[in-house]
This record gives structure tokens, C-alpha cells and sequence, in this order.
């Protein structure tokens, strides 16, 4: 049966109302655009620009366009544009509010669900071959959807702009095409790790990352390998870095130093629990995102972490990290020494120093030490002025942590001990921020063992299991 659709009280965006009412002087470069447009996929439909927030579609004369089939519902579904999460950038939606179905790519959305509309996407009605529209996403090209080399990605993500990028690969914005949700995606060319040591490093990020959870530590979700690319799907943090936050603030005062070094310490002591060693502390490995009021960190860049637990005795032989913040011992064993995770600890030592007055502890422009002479030989460098309104216990914990000898270095839970962070506002404050945190978390999307290729795609799953596993709605849609 033929089905038709006619556009009904339009809103003042569509059609010709809005250029009959601008001024005879109106700026043409300020009518507004479409964000999307619909394309007919029947000779019975004509295309539609969306430029308002919301459409209506259904069989109702209430409905911003109608639907004249009869098997549609009064009111059948809805396209709309919000803001993501994180109000970076706008995603469009639609909502099935149908009796017998709105379907995207042959794929039932389901009453009451709703589903992220990407470039290209087949809208159909009531049945999966009635298809009636192709949605053409009109936004900024660098937010349109990339392909990959790996299926499971391209089939459950649409891949949006580049985040960052390294020396080993690329970080990209990924949509959860079914949810909306965002992450982030490290994407490695295996061409950036083509020694077996190099290729182990990759892996053992996910590994590493999938064995713990903690809410100052970043989270992994997947992860995929191709012939040719690693992929980690990893928690979105979009608040940049603490090494950004350093040289915004120049320093931090006493409280806020505290409050953020209490939740560097607490996610290296559940490292260092699980017999695992970060290796590479730095701020620029130390993401930040805003709670509410609050600053909460995150522990990231694992690629160099290691499990040194059991066989090796809590020993690691090999040299790596960043010079400023390497432990003596890693210097002067140069790979051929072993050494344990308290080398974290003197990276902590080293952030906690730079937090609280602005500069490194080692640095050859301030004395005429070889930076490797200061590091072995723990020569710190304090100059007055900008010490003089910290409090003696910070000073003392940093002296702690900076110690040449690892068997006096203050482990995480000593530190966590120390009198300079025995402050019960602070202690609260972090507890309160981690309650927040845990209330608004999502379930991990699978549990990740090691990297494989899945031989069942995302978008093959059986459509009982979908109706038993609905998409919540997390917010109301705006209007």
C-alpha cells in the first residue's frame, strides 16, 4: 500500500514564513541552515530541511508532518538534534513512539527507545522495507562519521573528530550509534609497533586497564585488532590535562593541591595493590574532568604500565618513562637493573612538587647540576620565594617521596598517611566526589580479556536479546 506525507503547521523555520518575516535588510548569511535533511527514498515524499530542534512525524494533524499511512500511529516517531554529554557537539536522535515500529537501517528502534541517527541512515515506517527517508547529516564535515579497517568498530561507532594525537597513533570522539554515548578510541597503525616488545606494550594498556576500576582511573570498555590496527575503546575525558590545569593556575594553594594529589594517590594504591605499576606519571598522562564544583583526575597513557607481581618479585628491568620524572634507580640501572613500583612514587613525589610551586624540582636552568647528576644525587631545588606560604608537612612528603633510596621511599599507603593529608574536609570532599561519580556511571560495555577480532558483529546481535536489553532514555529530549 502506497503511503504519502504532507507537511502540516509548519513551525516559523519552515517553508517561507521565516523569510517573509525577517527585515528587508536582513543579512542573508544569518537566515538560519538546516542541521540534517531528509531525502526521499518513495516517490511520494518530497525531502525536508530540519533546521527547528524537534519534528514530530505521525497520522495525527497535530504532528509536524503527516503520515497518511494507516498503519502508522498518531503519533510515530520524532527527529530531534541535543546537545551530547559532555556539550561538545550536537547529536541527532530519533524516538520511536510508534505501535508498530519506526525502523533505522532495517533495525527496529522500539517504543519508547530512541537511537542515534548517523549520515546516511534508511528511516522506514511500520515495516523495515517501507522506507521513506535518508538522513543526511549537514553539520561540520569534521564531525561526519569515518570508516575504519576493523567491522565491529564501523558498526557500533561512528568514529567524529580527532581528540589528539601521538607518536604511536590517533585518539577519535566515537558515538555509540545505538545509545549516543560517547568515547574516546586510540587507534595504533601496527605499523608504530612492529617489534613484538612494542606490540605487547599496546596490549597491555587494555589488559592492564581492564582489571581495575576506580574512579580516578580511566576506563577501558573494548577492545579490537585488525591485520593492521589496534583499537582501545576507552572512557571520553574531555577536560584536557593537569599539566594544562598547572600552567592555567601557575600553582595550586594548600586545599586544592591536597584534594587532588589524595585521588592521585588513592588510584596509584590500587595500582600498586594489583601488583601493577604505571611507569609513566607526569601530568600530561593525568586527564581532568569537572564533577559538578569539582576537579576529579584521571590516570591515563598505560602503554608503558606493567603487572610486576609473583614470577619477577615485583621487579621490572626495563627503561622507560619521561626523564624529569624517572626514579634515580631507572636512570642509573639504564634497563639493566631491576627496580620496583615505588618508582611511581617518585613521580608523585615530582607532581606534587610542581603543584604546589609552579616549577620542576630538577631543572638545569636553575643550578649547574646535570639534570641526571640532581636526579641520582636527589638534589631538589627550592628556591624561597615561591615555598614560602607552603606548609612544612607538604614540604616534608615531597622529601618523602624524592628519596634516592627506594627502601625509604613512602609507598602509596604510607603517604595516604601522612600528617599533611590528614584533613577531614579534604577526605570528604574526595569520598563525596567518588560517591557522585560511582551514582552516575555506566555499566563497562563487555569485560575485556585481550585483544580479539569478534566473529559476531555488534549489529548482529539476536533482536529477543535487544528486547530484553532496551536503551534507557537518560535524559528528557529538549524541545
Amino acid at each position: 500500500m502506497s503511503s504519502s506525507l504532507e507537511e502540516v503547521n509548519p513551525t516559523p523555520e519552515v517553508g517561507m514564513t521565516q523569510e517573509l518575516h525577517s527585515p528587508p535588510d536582513a543579512d542573508i548569511n544569518e537566515v538560519e541552515r538546516p542541521w540534517a535533511q531528509l531525502l526521499p527514498l518513495h516517490q511520494d515524499y518530497h525531502s525536508i530541511d530540519l533546521i527547528a530542534a524537534s519534528y514530530v512525524f505521525g497520522r495525527h494533524t497535530s504532528s509536524d508532518f503527516l503520515l497518511k499511512d494507516p498503519s502508522a500511529s498518531n503519533t510515530h516517531c520524532r527527529i530531534f538534534q541535543e546537545m551530547d554529554d559532555q556539550g561538545s557537539s550536537m547529536l541527532a536522535f530519533l524516538e520511536d513512539l510508534s505501535s508498530n515500529g519506526t525502523f533505522i537501517n532495517d533495525r527496529k528502534v522500539g517504543k519508547g527507545k530512541r537511537q542515534v541517527l548517523n549520515h546516511g541512515d534508511e528511516i522506514s515506517v511500520a515495516h523495515p522495507k517501507r522506507k521513506i527517508y535518508s538522513f543526511h547529516d549537514l553539520s561540520n564535515a569534521a564531525d561526519r562519521d569515518t570508516l575504519t579497517d576493523c567491522d565491529e568498530i564501523n558498526a557500533r561507532f561512528g568514529l567524529r573528530k580527532v581528540l589528539g594525537r601521538g607518536a604511536s597513533g590517533e585518539v577519535k570522539l566515537a558515538v555509540d550509534r545505538a545509545t549516543g554515548e560517547q568515547f574516546a578510541v586510540k587507534i595504533i597503525p601496527k605499523s608504530k609497533a612492529n617489534t613484538p616488545k612494542q606490540k605487547e606494550s599496546v596490549l597491555s594498556e587494555g589488559r592492564i586497564l581492564s582489571t581495575i576500576s576506580h574512579p580516578s582511573i580511566i576506563r577501558v570498555f573494548d577492545m579490537f585488532e585488525t591485520p593492521n590496527t589496534f583499537y582501545i575503546v576507552l572512557e571520553l575525558v574531555n577536560g584536557g590535562e593537569l599539566f594544562d590545569l598547572i600552567v592555567k593556575e601557575s600553582k595550586f594553594k594548600d586545599a586544592e593541591a591536597k584534594f587532588l594529589f589524595r585521588q592521585m594517590l588513592l588510584a596509584v594504591k590500587l595500582l600498586h595493590d594489583n601488583d601493577i605499576a604505571h611507569r609513566d606519571l607526569k601530568p600530561e598522562n593525568i586527564l581532568i574532568t569537572q564533577v559538578d564544583d569539582d576537579t576529579l583526575i584521571k590516570l591515563s597513557d598505560f602503554g608503558l604500565a606493567k603487572l610486576v607481581g609473583d614470577a619477577n618479585q615485583f621487579r621490572m628491568q626495563t627503561l622507560c618513562g619521561t626523564p624529569n620524572y624517572l626514579a634515580p634507580e631507572v636512570l642509573i640501572g639504564a634497563g639493566q637493573k631491576a627496580y620496583s613500583n615505588v618508582v611511581d612514587m617518585w613521580s608523585l613525589g615530582v607532581i606534587l612538587f610542581i603543584c604546589l610551586c609552579g616549577y620542576p624540582p630538577f631543572s638545569e636552568e636553575i643550578t649547574t647540576h646535570t639534570l641526571h647528576e640532581q636526579i641520582t644525587k636527589g638534589i631538589l631545588n627550592f628556591i624561597p620565594e615561591y615555598w614560602k606560604n607552603v606548609s612544612p608537612d607538604a614540604v616534608d612528603l615531597i622529601k618523602q617521596l624524592i628519596q634516592v633510596d627506594p627502601s625509604k621511599r613512602l609507598t602509596a599507603a604510607a603517604a595516604l598517611e601522612h600528617p599533611w593529608l590528614q584533613d577531614e574536609a579534604v577526605t570528604a570532599r574526595v569520598d563525596d566526589l567518588y560517591r557522585r561519580v560511582a551514582a552516575r556511571s555506566v555499566a563497562p560495555a563487555a569485560p575485556v580479556a585481550e585483544a580479539v577480532s569478534r566473529s559476531k558483529r555488534p549489529h548482529e546481535e539476536d533482536d529477543a536479546e535487544d528486547e530484553a536489553n532496551p536503551v534507557a532514555v537518560s535524559k528528557k529530549p529538549r524541545n
